[in-house]
This record gives C-alpha cells, sequence and structure tokens, in this order.
C-alpha cells in the first residue's frame, strides 16, 4: 500500500502484524497545511456569500445592476467548487484499510518522512488465497470453472486442502504445452501463507465405472465423434457421441451410447451407415477373439 502524497507521520495507528477491519485507520500524514488551504478557502467563500446578499439586496431595491450578482454567484459557486477540492485533498492524508486482513511489517514511526512511491506496507487477506498452475493441454476437457481441486504442503504434509477453479486462462503457453489455472483456496484457519510453494492435485477420474469403447471405433469429422451403431436389424446408423477421457486404446463415451449397445468394431472401412452387418461368431462361437469380444463385420 502506498500513500497518495508525500508528508511527515503525525499519527500511526497500527503496528506491524496486527490483523485489521476493512476501513480501519493505518496511518495520518501532517495535515497542517492542507487544513489551513481549507480554511482559507471556507473565510473567502464567507466573505462572498456576504457580498453576494448586498448585490441582491440593492438589486431589490433598483440601487445595483444585475450583472454583478451573476458575476458573484460565480465566484461562490467557484469558492465551493475549491473548497470541495481541498476537502479531498485533507482526506489523503490518512490510509485506511481497503480490505480486511493481516498487516507485513513495516519500520515507519511519526514524525518520519513517507514519500508517496515508497510502499507503507503490505495487506494480505490470508482467509483466502489464489493458487496458480499449468494445466497440460491432454487435461484440458478436464477442467471447468468451479471444478474442486486439491493442495498439499510440505509444511502441512497430513493436511488437505480444497479449493475451486476460479479462473482459466484464454491462450495455451505453446512453448510448453499448458494452460494457466488459477484456483481460490479456503485458508480459514491460516495455515497457508502467500509464496508458498504447493502441490495440487485435480482429479480427472471419480472412481466410478465408464462405458468406454476401443478407440479404433471412432470416426472424427472435425470436432465431431461418431460410431457405427448396430440396431435390432444389424443395420448400421452413424451415431455422434460425446467423449471424456482416453487412452492409446480405450476411450470414454459419456454421451450417445448405453450399456450393452453394439458397434462396428472390424472391418470399419468397408462398413456405410444404414448398411447390414454381419456379427462374427453369433451361433457358433469358433470366431471370438481372445477377449471373448464378438467382432463385426460389413456383408459382402
Amino acid at each position: 500500500m502506498h500513500t497518495e502524497l508525500s508528508g511527515r507521520i503525525a499519527k500511526l495507528y497500527v503496528s506491524a502484524g496486527d490483523f485489521v477491519e476493512v476501513g480501519d485507520p493505518l496511518v495520518k500524514l501532517d495535515t497542517r497545511s492542507a487544513q489551513a488551504e481549507l480554511d482559507r478557502l471556507q473565510s473567502q467563500l464567507n466573505l462572498a456569500e456576504q457580498q453576494l446578499e448586498r448585490q441582491r439586496s440593492l438589486v431589490k431595491n433598483m440601487a445595483g445592476a444585475a450583472e454583478k450578482v451573476d458575476i458573484q454567484e460565480a465566484e461562490v459557486a467557484g469558492l465551493r467548487s475549491n473548497i470541495r477540492i481541498a476537502r479531498l485533498a485533507l482526506e489523503r492524508h490518512e490510509i485506511s484499510a481497503p480490505f480486511s486482513g493481516v498487516l507485513g511489517n513495516f519500520d515507519w514511526v511519526e514524525g518520519g518522512w513517507i514519500n508517496s512511491n515508497e510502499a507503507f506496507a503490505t495487506l494480505d487477506n490470508v482467509t483466502q488465497l489464489k493458487v496458480n498452475f499449468d494445466l497440460p493441454e491432454r487435461y484440458l476437457r478436464h477442467i471447468e470453472l468451479g471444478r474442486e481441486i486439491e493442495l498439499s504442503s510440505a509444511a502441512w504434509p497430513e493436511q488437505i486442502f480444497t479449493g475451486n477453479i476460479s479462473l482459466i486462462d484464454a491462450r495455451m503457453n505453446a512453448q510448453r504445452a499448458t494452460l494457466g489455472v488459477q484456483a481460490v483456496i479456503d485458508n480459514q484457519q491460516g495455515l497457508l501463507r502467500p509464496g508458498m510453494r504447493v502441490s495440487v492435485l485435480l482429479r480427472v477420474d471419480t472412481g466410478q465405472a465408464k462405458l468406454v469403447v476401443p478407440a479404433r471405433t471412432l470416426i472424427h469429422e472435425g470436432e465431431r465423434a461418431t460410431v457405427l451403431k448396430i440396431d435390432a436389424d444389424s443395420k448400421t446408423k452413424s451415431t455422434e457421441v460425446k467423449l471424456g477421457q482416453e487412452t492409446s486404446e480405450w476411450v470414454e463415451v459419456t454421451e450417445g451410447l448405453a450399456v450393452g449397445d453394439r458397434i462396428v468394431d472390424r472391418g470399419l472401412v468397408k462398413a456405410k451407415p444404414n448398411s447390414p452387418v454381419s456379427i462374427l461368431g453369433e451361433g457358433g462361437g469358433g470366431d471370438r477373439n481372445k477377449e471373448g469380444q464378438r467382432r463385426e463385420k460389413p456383408q459382402s
């Protein structure tokens, strides 16, 4: 925090390390010069208002010019504006806490001189902290505003802190292939401190059972992904699916398919939508592959 003006410290209301509430006074600079200027303007205003009343009285008695009243009214209005400016300047001699928090260390004393370009002290609200971290590009689909994260710290290895994502950068770091993310952490106990290094855990797996399909069954068309779903008549239908997590061989399907649905796995290159397919292994069993999966291929 900085003072808006340079001046001599007249009063220190706080000490380093104090907890202050929003609006609490922190330091006051010498106001004698500013107060004297305000008093001077107030005296000029009182005199100008008296002169204005005389001019109005003369005009009322047909002994004065209306033009002089207009001039005097303008002078009164100008002095009133100058007084408002002087009062604002007087208020700038005192710093108040902009929010609740803990003051950092400082060595200012009453009677000392402080310049406006010198920091008076730091003020930190440690009840809520912000943590910034970089997320690898492959996890981009797993983040959203409000998503919960977990933090651990070397200072408190047995403690898990929780927070929620509050900001997702609009641009990727092209060199590192990462995305900047910010989260707000609940720190009511004050265990974490600004500047600490922490480890961030973003869970991308809830532990629940997921519907997955072989990666080779997907047909990608721009940002869309589809599969060839087999209906009760053994005909294929192009079905759009929403994808979740993925590995090199398997992809999670979050929308578009249900457990028990049949899709084309083999012969995808020859298969076409609304075409009949034959199910390898139906009625026999000798054509089942090693995993016991049924294989579908288009009829020739």
